[in-house]
């Protein structure tokens, strides 16, 4: 891909955008950083990426991808991704990401220096993160009314999604349980059979919820 044609979207596209692109655009979905080999042996040179066939590399923290999944899904996807040339680096750390680029427009790639703790120093112009969540509840103020809240600031519920004060319910990912669309749809409609439909006792069952995972 040539300068030209190269963009950065602000936001996420539908389908349909994506299936008319022009052919000569690259679209990347899951990829950490990706490169070309170079002549300096400590540091190497990477582009943005890929469906095209760049050399990509995944940095973990762990053995495995996946560490919430059965070890079937993780190792079988796992060996995909290695037999497909994806080099996956396990049981590594990012210490930091520094740049030489002064006043860097961040809505373009820009090269960036990923530093991890195996003392190796790549060189990106993309970097993605995958480094988790969490629920966005200190600003809410719910503290001044009294409701609990986890350590990680989860709102916490009992089984019929009501918090330790009265009429005071949550539900989805704010809650910590199954965070999924589906289940916090699910858990929401039996909340509202309860209150408002006159369904007596009616409630989510948390029990082998079924998910999926996009790699």
């Amino acid at each position: 891909m040539d300068s030209s044609t190269s963009r950065i979207f602000p936001r996420r596209l539908s389908l349909s955008e994506l299936v008319t692109l022009p052919s000569n655009w690259q679209v990347s979905f899951t990829l950490l950083v990706s490169h070309r080999n170079s002549s300096s042996s400590s540091r190497r040179r990477l582009t943005k990426s890929v469906f095209t066939g760049a050399e990509t590399h995944l940095m973990i923290r762990h053995e495995k991808i996946l560490k919430a999944f059965d070890p079937l899904l993780q190792d079988t996807l796992q060996e995909h991704m290695v037999k497909t040339g994806i080099h996956i680096h396990q049981n590594t750390n990012v210490k930091k990401v520094t740049t030489e680029v002064e006043n860097p427009d961040i809505h373009k790639p820009f090269r960036k220096i990923v530093h991890t703790d195996k003392g190796e120093e790549i060189e990106a112009d993309i970097v993605l993160w995958a480094i988790g969540r969490h629920s966005l509840t200190d600003d809410l103020g719910i503290d001044k009314v009294g409701v609990d809240l986890a350590k990680n600031g989860d709102v916490v519920v009992d089984e019929y999604q009501k918090t330790n004060v009265d009429n005071i319910f949550a539900i989805g990912d704010v809650q910590g349980k199954e965070l999924l669309t589906p289940v916090a749809i699910a858990a929401g409609r039996r909340l509202s059979n309860r209150i408002y439909g006159g369904v007596k006792g009616d409630k989510l069952d948390y029990n082998n919820v079924p998910t999926v995972v996009f790699s």
